[in-house]
């Protein structure tokens, strides 16, 4: 069974590029997402495995909707132009930096599913 993969992202290249590179890994993009609302009525429509999360969405930080995501228990990764120190609300996920190429972006997706209960 393929897993299944909710992007955030408030820009539509990286988005759509994000898309292409987890479709070609093997992996479902059930949406797009790039506001908190559409992030949560994309998780109540379609059900997902993972989150692969910006940082910032349209200059409002997504660290309600990371806090969001750890209380459901739903996996995910961050992927941001900001550093950890800049991500006040990063804890144990993994963060991706941008700009970056598909084996990072794999590599911190399999780190957090390869996590016992994920």
């Amino acid at each position: 069974m393929r897993r299944k993969i909710l992007i955030v992202d408030d820009e539509p290249m990286i988005a759509l590029d994000l898309e292409a590179s987890l479709t070609n890994a093997g992996f479902e993009v059930v949406g797009i997402a790039c506001t908190i609302k559409e992030v949560l009525a994309s998780m109540e429509s379609a059900p997902c495995d993972l989150v692969v999360l910006d940082a910032m969405l349209r200059d409002q930080s997504a660290g309600p909707l990371a806090k969001h995501l750890r209380e459901a228990g739903i996996a995910f990764v961050v992927a941001s132009g900001h550093s950890a120190k800049q991500i006040d609300w990063l804890e144990d996920e993994p963060l991706i930096q941008k700009p970056f190429d598909q084996a990072q972006l794999l590599a911190g997706i399999g780190q957090v599913l390869e996590q016992p209960n994920k």
